[in-house]
């Protein structure tokens, strides 16, 4: 979950962001259409591939999730995290502490069951390992190393610190960010709610 974009003029607009994303390893969206189809006057084989409705009941039996379904499930998360973060009014500097303050506790607040969520869809996708590595992980790593520094200013903003929040926004300014390749990601799998949580 992409955090904070980057500030400008050492003060940082902070929104909290989606998770989820992916597409094949060659940047192109993967098809869901995998069964064959054989003409009405082949028998079936044995050998034969399953028919939709087989591998619909067996997508289900295994807990797994079409690719259709994971998309659904994971826009639908991230559409409702957005949703919140839309709400909140964005700071204008330093001294808007009420800004600062709603925003920077809705992000520590909201990411948690957000990355609770995400991972255990992406647990049940096809594409887990792909998603874990070009989202997932990436959201985690960057949030890691928000975390302190939102919780430092989440306290000065709370102590009306105005020098110590415009040096926290600027520290933070300078932590990984990988919101861009994630929202290119997420827009080429299909997860263009989750995407719009990394463009801020």
């Amino acid at each position: 979950m992409h955090v904070l974009p980057r500030a400008t003029a050492c003060v940082a607009v902070i929104a909290a962001a989606g998770i989820v994303a992916a597409c094949s390893s060659s940047g192109s969206v993967k098809s869901d259409n995998t069964g064959a189809t054989t003409p009405a006057t082949t028998p079936a084989s044995t050998s034969a591939a399953p028919s939709t409705t087989q591998q619909a009941t067996t997508s289900a039996a295994s807990g797994q999730l079409s690719k259709a379904e994971f998309v659904a499930q994971a826009n639908a998360v991230c559409g409702s995290v957005n949703a919140k973060v839309q709400k909140l009014p964005a700071p204008s500097g330093p001294t808007d502490y009420p800004a600062t303050i709603a925003y920077t506790r809705t992000v520590l607040d909201l990411f948690p069951p957000f990355s609770k969520q995400t991972k255990a869809l992406v647990a049940r996708s096809a594409d887990k390992d792909e998603l874990t590595a070009k989202w997932i992980s990436l959201d985690q790593s960057d949030f890691a190393a928000q975390k302190p520094l939102l919780t430092q200013l989440l306290a000065a903003a709370q102590a009306k610190q105005s020098a110590k929040v415009e040096q926290l926004y600027s520290a933070l300014d300078k932590t990984p960010d990988h919101s861009q390749a994630e929202a290119t990601y997420l827009n080429s799998y299909g997860l263009t709610e989750c995407a719009k949580l990394q463009e801020g």
